[in-house]
């Protein structure tokens, strides 16, 4: 497994890298505001999973209504749908119900008749709504939470659980918003969800590790459930204090803010007493109360990496619940907040974001891991999961997508036209066989060694806006220049001195002249 790698002390985007113990390095990302609009989400229809025919609303004039905006969340043991969609589209109901707890107490929902789960996808292009044909089947069969009435604060919402995550991986754009919707208040961070492993995903970056909880307690439940993700060893630290106590947090991508238990604060030096809070919110979930959450400002947060890595948010603002408001025997919910665009107020329209510290995340929850990418991870043109290497992943990645528009980077678009075309195949064939791990800086025939052999293509191509390591640009930056030449210095086996004739604009037949000299005495040699 290749894993990212920098020096003491390096700056890359957001995050700092700072010494740590001897089993590993902290990452020191920047500290988020206290909310988040922004939750991973798309469109959820359902269906009879006998007939496969969808559940809809016909509004006449041939036109039907059949999907709804979801929220796609890991903190759902289930699937809950509103009571607005139920009476719309006409899911069936079994008439038994079903009580669950939330941060708002005990819920009675009825319970739906077994349905088939279908989702979508939010498109680059945000004027394409989904049509039929883009819903995938998540769930053959299950039963859902169907509320008996929607909150007037917040209007109807409808969540997608862990029945439908679990297996799957979540692949979460945090800068992208699909759809905003006003009641409820959510804006859907752009979400995918995969069956298997995706082929961008990057064998580096930041590996948190997940174990899987059983929070239902009744063994025959009415609806369909599953076990919910945590995130064990999290510790926090307050005012510089020397309580840290590694406790298993909620990993919850339904959550808009970051919540430590009363007992955990208190552990860890907050006097609910007599500490201050910085600010308050007020929130509602399952349960038919609004709660008031408290926040206070921790000097850490650290929440553990594979390798024994750390990954820390320093002087972030974590929610006290009110009594009674979060389970005993869970000790805090980690927030989307963390890991998303965050806000510093309470109205969309007029807070300050801040961005999220990752280029992207996923949630992989077939192998229990969630899987953050950085800005500026290594990479170059032709790496699809940059992990480094130009192989036969990115090219499997970029052949199936070729032809077709609306992919990113991770799609095979690597000159970010919009679509997978011949340029972006020019890339994987300028880069094949690059290996950033391996390969030397200056290797441009990667023969192993950097000598005139490979300051010929560098003479050949100089001041000329070409693509690829193979060409002479090694800091692919799309011309061969003095910076390329810098980098073969380190390595450069070849005869002593040919490197500095560096020529200036204009002074090109230097270089090639000297190339054609070194090139003459290796051959002479053999």
């Amino acid at each position: 497994m290749r894993r990212l790698r920098l020096s003491v002390g390096c700056l890359l985007g957001a995050v700092v890298l700072c010494a740590g113990a001897a089993q590993g390095e902290r990452y020191v990302v920047q500290t988020p505001y206290e909310k988040t609009f922004d939750l991973p989400g798309g469109y959820a229809a359902f269906a009879d999973p006998v007939t496969g025919a969808l559940y809809e609303f016909d509004f006449g004039f041939g036109e039907t209504a059949f999907a709804t905006q979801a929220i796609f969340d890991t903190g759902a043991s289930g699937m809950l749908v509103s009571a607005s969609v139920v009476g719309t589209l006409g899911l069936p109901t079994t008439g038994e119900t079903f009580e669950d707890i939330g941060i708002g107490g005990v819920e009675t929902f009825d319970v739906t008749g077994a349905v088939e789960v279908r989702l979508a996808y939010h498109d680059d292009d945000l004027e394409t709504v989904p049509v039929q044909g883009d819903f995938v089947s998540v769930v053959p069969s299950a039963k859902l939470q169907a509320r008996q009435a929607d909150p007037l604060l917040t209007g109807p919402v409808d969540v997608i659980g862990m029945p439908a995550l679990i297996g799957n991986v979540m692949e979460v754009n945090p800068h992208f918003i699909g759809e905003l919707t006003l009641y409820p208040f959510v804006s859907y961070a752009q979400t995918y969800l995969h069956d298997t492993e995706p082929a961008e995903m990057p064998y580096y970056g930041l590996r948190m590790p997940l174990v899987q909880q059983n929070f239902i307690n009744d063994p025959n439940p009415p609806v369909t459930v599953s076990t919910n993700p945590m995130v064990p060893g999290v510790r926090a630290r307050f005012e510089s204090g020397d309580a840290l106590y590694a406790s298993e947090w909620l990993y919850d991508t339904g959550a808009s803010v970051t919540i430590i238990g009363r007992d955990l604060a208190g552990s860890i030096g907050i006097n609910l007493a007599t500490d201050a809070p910085v600010t308050t919110v007020t929130v509602i979930g399952v349960g038919e109360t609004t709660r008031d959450l408290f926040g206070y400002r921790v000097d850490e947060l650290v929440l553990p990496l594979d390798g024994g890595d750390e990954l820390v948010y320093e002087d972030v603002v974590v929610f006290v619940p009110e009594a009674g408001a979060l389970p005993a025997d869970l000790p805090g919910i980690l927030g989307s907040n963390l890991w998303n665009t965050s806000y510093d107020g309470d109205d969309l329209f007029t807070a300050v974001p801040q961005s999220s510290s990752f280029e992207r995340y996923y949630v992989d929850l077939i192998n229990d891991e969630v899987v953050f990418v950085l800005p500026g991870d290594p990479s170059i043109a032709g790496d699809v999961n940059m992990d480094g290497a130009v192989d036969g992943v990115d090219l499997y990645v970029v052949s199936a997508n070729y032809g077709s528009s609306g992919h990113d980077w991770f799609g095979g678009d690597f000159d970010g036209d919009g679509d997978v075309d011949d340029d972006d195949v020019a890339y994987v064939h300028a880069n094949w066989g690059v290996d950033l791990e391996t390969s030397l800086k200056g290797d441009a025939n990667l023969d192993g060694v950097v000598d005139g052999l490979d300051l010929y293509w560098v003479a050949r191509n100089w001041e000329q806006g070409v693509l690829g390591w193979r060409s002479g640009d090694f800091n692919d930056d799309l011309v061969v220049d003095a910076l390329d030449v810098e980098l073969m210095r380190d390595n450069w086996v070849g005869a002593p001195g040919a490197l500095d004739a560096v020529p200036e604009p204009g002074g090109l037949g230097l270089l090639v002249l000297g190339v054609a000299g070194v090139l003459r005495r290796r051959g002479r040699n053999r």
